[in-house]
């Protein structure tokens, strides 16, 4: 009978049963075999080498760069003119790219990168908040050799999590943990059962009252890590240190900042001649802008595969990069998301327009202008790729009401050189008021196109404009046979009965001597 009710029972509350049974075996369901977790991770820690050996940990991939994270004391005694080296799990060595060495706020941890075109795997960043006070960590690096070891080798140590410390331990050093760790360590990982790297480990934890007593560093057999926490705010793909935070309000933040990104480097790349951009270092400019935006969008799609958004500014990153072929795949996997900003349509106009197929960027461009026809973005790249007799109206528009000084200058830089393309009658006006602005280096073609004009008016005052325009730039253009020629021409068209004329004599001597 009472076999009977027992199985009563059982059936009756089967679900409940199932779920409490589930429940207690979720959590090894998701973890790894050990000797999984310690295969992968021999892949992506690294061995490091310097003025200070220690281990590191591969955490993103970039083409063919590499980064890498790792205690920041590892590398915190780099000089000017020291080498840095790392060796990945096949043997091979690798220079650390000096200059691309960060420190991370305030706590034990620094990035870097590498160069390489062998594919490596990359770690999976988990939250340090997943493992909890007394579940299995591992530690890996490698360790500093030893008098039974006399060489560095990967170790992989089990051990517990002894304490999840608060933000004041001192260098971010929040976990504790049993794992038995050597010298040589520093810099390598500390993983969940998952397989997930949730800290950097960094060093034993010393006991101050002792280690002055004896006089020298005695530890009490603990270690120390520090949680990648900090990393991910470091990258902004958390807002603050609660890893349990808003998700979306985190990558508006992303968002908000990544554009502010591409406003300025674009106000920069519009606000002077291409030539001049980049010879005032703006090969540098772009590398910095596109890591500063990589920065802020790989995270999210590494870890939000779905996320429209994201996809737009990779995107934008592809055409900086002048991958359109991309570019467009990935604009046009924003749109079908979901976003439907105009600026998809520009941006992918744009591709279109950097690969010469005009017409196709004609038509995301209109597209974009229908969509928000006051954007002053895309109403000046509409004009700027049609090139039509009304978009001199336009550009003379932008150049009285905009505040943008990016396409204030280049606005005015189109208004005359369609005016010149076109002649059009406003040409002097138009081509006077860039010479106020253009860099001098890049003001001769505009200085000839002006005395081009003024010669073939039919105005005789407008004619002598031109003549003086040309000597006067011939001073500092001494050589510069075209516009000797102008200034012949002029002359010329002024000698109406064809009478000898010294001046002409003049000019034709110089041009035919250079």
């Amino acid at each position: 009978m009472l076999i009977k009710k027992t199985f009563s029972f059982l059936f009756k509350n089967f679900s409940l049963v199932a779920f409490f049974f589930l429940l207690s075996i979720s959590s090894e369901i998701s973890a790894k075999p050990y000797s999984q977790i310690a295969k992968e991770a021999s892949k992506y820690n690294v061995l490091i080498e310097g003025i200070q050996s220690g281990s590191g940990v591969i955490i993103r991939k970039e083409g063919s760069i590499y980064r890498v994270i790792t205690a920041g004391h590892v590398v915190s005694d780099l000089k000017k003119g020291d080498e840095l080296d790392l060796k990945t799990y096949d043997g091979k060595w690798h220079s650390v790219i000096l200059q691309s060495i960060e420190k991370i706020g305030e706590v034990d941890l620094a990035i870097m990168d590498f160069y390489s075109k062998v594919d490596y795997p990359t770690a999976i960043i988990g939250k340090s908040n997943s493992i909890e006070v007394g579940s299995e960590v591992f530690v890996t690096g490698y360790a500093l050799p030893s008098a039974s070891v006399p060489e560095r080798v990967y170790r992989f140590i089990k051990g517990n999590l002894i304490s999840y410390g608060s933000e004041n331990v001192k260098d971010g050093y929040q976990l504790l943990y049993s794992n038995q760790t050597l010298a040589g360590m520093s810099g390598g990982s500390v993983i969940n059962k998952k397989g997930e790297v949730v800290g950097i480990h960094g060093r034993g934890e010393t006991d101050f009252k002792l280690s002055e007593q004896k006089g020298v560093a005695i530890k009490t057999g603990t270690n120390q890590a520090v949680p990648l926490t900090y990393y991910r705010k470091y990258i902004g793909e958390i807002s603050d240190l609660n890893e349990d935070f808003d998700l979306d309000a985190s990558n508006k933040i992303a968002y908000k900042q990544s554009q502010n990104i591409l406003n300025d480097y674009r106000r920069r790349f519009l606000s002077t001649t291409y030539n001049d951009f980049y010879r005032k270092d703006g090969e540098e400019q772009k590398e910095n802008f596109l890591s500063s935006l990589r920065k802020k969008i790989i995270p999210i799609i590494e870890s939000q595969p779905n996320e429209p958004i994201a996809y737009f500014y990779l995107g934008v990153i592809n055409v900086h990069e002048g991958e359109q072929e991309k570019a467009i795949v990935n604009l046009n996997k924003s749109r079908e998301m979901g976003y439907n900003d105009a600026h998809v349509s520009l941006w992918t106009g744009l591709a279109y327009s950097a690969m010469n197929n005009r017409f196709q960027a004609k038509r995301y461009l209109n597209e974009a202008l229908n969509t928000n026809p006051k954007d002053e973005m895309i109403v000046f790249w509409n004009s700027t790729i049609s090139w039509e007799a009304k978009d001199i109206e336009v550009f003379d528009n932008l150049v009285k009401e905009t505040k943008n000084p990016g396409i204030l200058f280049s606005s005015t830089a189109n208004r005359c050189k369609l005016a010149v393309a076109l002649n059009d009658f406003r040409v002097i006006d138009f081509c006077s008021e860039y010479l106020k602005i253009v860099p001098e280096k890049d003001s001769l073609v505009v200085k000839q196109d002006m005395v081009s004009n003024y010669i073939e008016s039919p105005i005789v005052e407008k004619k002598i404009k031109g003549i003086n325009l040309a000597k006067k730039t011939l001073n500092s253009n001494p050589e510069n046979i075209f516009l000797m020629y102008l200034q012949l021409r002029g002359l010329s068209l002024l000698n109406i009965n064809g009478s000898r004329n010294s001046e002409i004599e003049k000019v034709s001597s110089r041009i035919i001597n250079l």
